[in-house]
């Protein structure tokens, strides 16, 4: 890797693990004093708890890592070559094994401190606690490798460094040249159709001024959810939004659509009128789907079985 672009990288990743870092002191802090109010600050819990804290401030450092590099090749408007993207994952890598052990030796100590056998905290333990950060980030790196793997998509990419605004998102054109692509490869693609609940109450009730701003502000929720790990287009309808996500099965597809209705829901995109999202999800894999069009119309039938609820995610039961 060029000197310049690893030079860059690590600038940006002190300067990223320096806000985290910040960031996870307020966390440890505040987790204490949870356990001191509710009386366990020398238990199993507080200690179960603080390692919690410390595997997600690795998740962080991992993440850091992965996007100091992005950025760095964006920043030269390079692309890393397969050995370059085995390079960074390393670096990943020994952002979380590092993680690990400073993990292990922190809560071996409070274990002491608290009088219980330090050996109960080993590393496989914290390793079972930090899996799924570690796994996120994995996730990540992969939607990046397999989008330099099919070329730069149009206007967004599967890895954005930032949350697209409505005006600039790929439409349905872009979807099916996307889709058509990534079928190509092996690895499946998670789809996730989202259509907006109560919409038009908005629009004729509150003006279409009102209703510009709830879909400026779905779309803020839903990009901000996947970035870095996918796509997301206009659809035909002006309150029907398409996710790819590329290299990700359908139970973790479902897991990043139940996080987009909930942020919906929650966030009262709609302000007098609850607006919420019904959600369809496939994992499409090119034994099973042909075409773009036929993913579509998949993704298009679950989300229809949720509007019959509405408020909901349906998963697909195969394909």
């Amino acid at each position: 890797m060029e000197k310049s672009i690893q030079e860059y990288a690590d600038a940006l990743y002190m300067k990223a693990v320096s806000e985290e870092r910040q960031k996870h002191t307020n966390e440890l802090n505040e987790a204490s004093k949870e356990m001191g109010r509710r009386g366990l600050t020398r238990s199993g819990i507080a200690l179960s708890r603080m390692m919690e804290v410390d595997a997600a401030f690795i998740g962080e450092q991992m993440k850091a890592r992965l996007v100091s590099f992005q950025r760095a090749f964006d920043h030269i408007g390079a692309k890393p070559s397969q050995d370059e993207l085995r390079e960074i994952w390393k670096a990943a890598e020994d952002v979380y094994e590092n993680g690990i052990r400073g993990i292990v030796n922190s809560i071996q100590q409070r274990a002491q401190q608290a009088g219980m056998p330090p050996h109960n905290f080993n590393a496989e333990h914290v390793r079972s606690v930090a899996a799924h950060y570690h796994d996120e980030v994995l996730g990540d790196w992969n939607v990046w490798r397999t989008r330099l793997g099919i070329g730069e998509p149009r206007q967004q990419s599967f890895s954005a460094t930032e949350v697209a605004a409505l005006k600039d998102l790929p439409k349905k054109d872009d979807l099916l040249t996307d889709l058509n692509r990534l079928l190509l490869l092996p690895e499946e693609i998670g789809v996730v159709f989202i259509d907006l609940d109560n919409f038009k109450t908005v629009n004729d009730t509150m003006g279409h001024d009102a209703g510009d701003k709830c879909i400026e502000k779905v779309a803020q929720i839903v990009g901000s959810i996947v970035l870095h790990k996918g796509r997301l287009y206009r659809y035909a309808s002006g309150d029907e939004f398409i996710v790819v996500l590329p290299n990700v099965d359908k139970s973790e597809a479902a897991a990043t659509a139940e996080r987009i209705r909930e942020n919906i829901e929650s966030q009262n995109v709609g302000g007098s009128v609850k607006v919420t999202a019904s959600i369809g999800v496939i994992g499409a894999v090119r034994q099973v789907y042909k075409s773009a069009e036929e993913i579509l119309k998949a993704a298009d039938g679950e989300m229809y079985k949720s509007k019959q609820q509405k408020n909901v995610v349906s998963l697909t039961a195969s394909g």
